[in-house]
């Protein structure tokens, strides 16, 4: 990771530690032990570091989503991936660590959640394109409903309601949205399928 990438995450988690009303940049250096001109090298103004911090996380997210690994398995197994891909960088990816600057820069945190829900609504398509495709989910689904309804769900979670609250966590994400699709979408055989794969990366990869 190189120093700018390393600076974006500190910023980011100062910001999940101390959610404030305006970016000052000497006192956000000041706070996570950088100099001012580590940052204003390449974010010389408050607005740009928050295009700079919105950007760091739509690409770690589509890095998560474009994942090669995931092409060559089914269904349920890639969006298992993708759960895995999600608990293993979930602090670069978590929208609580940017959900302030919803207020303080609307516009950018507009067009920012934008693009996020295109490619997660892109995901979701393909994923039951695929689905369909291999006999894993139901016939009977209305993909373009779903889409809609997991997209509107997912878009709903962006508030600092949601994502103060304590119950926000990798789990939350996982239960609420990839594990509910599934039971809606998932053939009964198939979502047996992902219940006892769940219980074993519970075990080896998601540390319970």
């Amino acid at each position: 990771m190189d120093n700018k990438l390393q600076i974006i995450e500190k910023i980011r988690e100062y910001l999940h530690q101390e959610p404030i009303k305006k970016i000052n940049l000497l006192e956000i250096a000041d706070s996570i032990g950088e100099s001012l001109s580590s940052i204003t090298s390449w974010a010389p103004q408050p607005e740009v570091l928050a295009k700079h911090l919105l950007d760091s996380e739509l690409a770690a997210l589509s890095t998560i989503l474009s994942s090669e690994s995931q092409d060559s398995e089914p269904a349920i197994d890639s969006l298992i991936l993708t759960g895995q891909e999600f608990y293993e960088n979930f602090t670069r990816i978590n929208p609580a660590f940017t959900i302030c600057l919803k207020d303080i820069y609307p516009d950018i945190y507009a067009h920012f959640l934008t693009k996020k829900l295109h490619l997660l609504k892109d995901h979701i398509r393909k994923n039951m394109e695929k689905g369909l495709a291999s006999g894993e989910y139901k016939s009977t689904i209305d993909t373009t409903e779903i889409e809609k309804k997991y997209t509107r769900r997912i878009e709903a979670l962006h508030t600092t309601d949601q994502l103060y609250a304590e119950h926000f966590t990798f789990d939350t994400v996982f239960n609420n949205i990839i594990e509910e699709f599934l039971w809606e979408v998932a053939t009964e055989e198939n979502w047996h399928y992902f219940r006892n794969r769940k219980q074993l990366i519970e075990v080896f990869h998601f540390g319970k």
